[in-house]
């Protein structure tokens, strides 16, 4: 995941929120828009979640396992937000959930 696939304006990630499809799990919370020219990927991490240290531990986690996904080859943008048990999961079982996740969008 390389910084041209980051979704960064808050109008595009209410746009995805408010008109994407929806993948809720226990540990995350995706909405996804198709695009056919590009990928791009936001994470939206809730105060509830943490202080500042923990929320950016939380998204620095999640860009790692992304590094793993071809996220190039989704066309879709892309919001991924973890739920509070998401703290719970090792990094191991983190990646599976985010990658099985994942893969129910392609």
């Amino acid at each position: 995941m390389n910084r041209n696939n980051i979704l960064k304006s808050s109008r595009s990630i209410d746009h995805v929120i408010n008109k994407g499809k929806k993948i809720n799990t226990n540990f995350l919370f995706i909405t996804y828009v198709s695009k056919p020219s590009d990928s791009k990927i936001a994470i939206a991490v809730s105060k509830k979640l943490g202080n500042a240290v923990h929320r950016n531990k939380l998204k620095r986690q999640i860009r790692n396992i992304l590094i793993a996904v071809d996220v190039e080859s989704f066309n879709k943008w892309v919001v991924i937000v973890p739920k509070k048990h998401w703290l719970d999961l090792t990094f191991e079982q983190k990646s599976n959930e985010l990658i099985n996740s994942l893969n129910k969008i392609t």
